[in-house]
């Protein structure tokens, strides 16, 4: 497994790249106009299902969003059978060959899967872990894994939105684990995890090849917010990028959960829940970015898979 710098196989077969990590501030990110919200009409009163209340349009992201009435303490899910997305690297610098800047360059970092807790589904702070295809190499938050891999991230600093989004990407900067960067290569699985400690009033991540194997890789942001929504999915960047994936699975996620707090104040009693157990709204990837028809067609469409809330995927038709 070819990887820059020193490094070694643990015995999940994760790359461990040895360096000190030192996070560059990174800045804050604005989302307005990156999603078309459908009506939220009864959007209080829906009853839990995998039918989605509504749906948000993009066109670059793709997932879902969970909406509760009761405080989220925690985001948890696990990342399976991730693609091999060189052929959508090639296709990238390919069409941007003419670039200025280098089109390897704009290429890199450009797809994220993972989650996120946001305060709530009219907008505002979010917080989000994931995996990021050909994570840059030069720049802030800089990466060492290879070109092949996916590199495990999150937020550095907040990133604020003026509606959720399935994963925020844009703020997403390498964590570490035993002092290195986490390398994980296609076809292989990830369990990840953003919680809010609401004792401590601060973000943590978790991230390991099993849920039961995760172990903190990052956090400690200080936050007073709290959140009551959720999201799981995709950010690919820019509908140019969405036109050059390959049709077939993106993302696919395993059971997936939530802890719901029973009231707004430090150790609150906790319940474990399913994601789609609260109301669900759908993020659908269009051409435009506006609903979906035959002349704007689908281009990343979330689908909940095997029962209420247990799985999910996000496909590229």
């Amino acid at each position: 497994m070819p990887v820059s710098g020193r490094g070694f196989l643990n015995r999940f077969g994760r790359t461990y790249v040895i360096r000190r990590k030192i996070y560059a501030a990174a800045g804050i990110a604005a989302a307005a106009g990156a999603l078309v919200l459908g009506a939220l009409g009864g959007a209080g009163v829906a009853s839990a299902s995998t039918t989605p209340v509504t749906s948000y349009f993009s066109q670059f992201l793709g997932g879902h969003i969970a909406a509760g009435v009761t405080r989220f303490g925690d985001l948890r899910t696990t990342v399976t059978d991730l693609p091999d997305l060189s052929g959508y690297t090639a296709d990238c610098i390919a069409a941007s060959s003419t670039a200025t800047t280098g089109s390897a360059a704009k290429c890199a970092g450009t797809v994220g899967i993972g989650g996120t807790e946001a305060t709530a589904t009219s907008g505002g702070e979010e917080f989000g872990i994931g995996l990021v295809w050909d994570a840059p190499t030069t720049g802030p938050g800089a990466s060492t894994c290879s070109s092949d891999q996916y590199t495990v991230e999150a937020n550095s600093l907040a990133y604020f939105a003026s509606k959720p989004v399935p994963v925020p990407l844009p703020n997403l900067r390498p964590v570490s684990a035993f002092g290195g960067d986490i390398c994980v290569s296609p076809g292989a699985t990830e369990a990840v995890e953003v919680y809010d400690s609401s004792l401590h009033h601060e973000i943590i991540d978790e991230a390991g090849p099993t849920a039961a194997n995760e172990v903190v890789v990052g956090g400690g942001i200080g936050t007073l917010d709290q959140f009551f929504a959720a999201g799981l999915g995709v950010d690919v960047t820019s509908g140019a990028n969405a036109g050059l994936l390959p049709t077939g699975s993106l993302a696919s996620f395993g059971p997936s959960g939530l802890t719901e707090l029973a009231s707004n104040h430090a150790g609150a009693h906790q319940s474990r829940v399913q994601f789609a157990t609260p109301p669900t709204y759908a993020v659908v990837g269009t051409v435009s970015g506006n609903s979906s028809s035959p002349s704007n067609p689908v281009t990343l469409e979330p689908t909940f898979t095997n029962g209420p809330g247990s799985a999910s995927t996000v496909t590229v038709p």
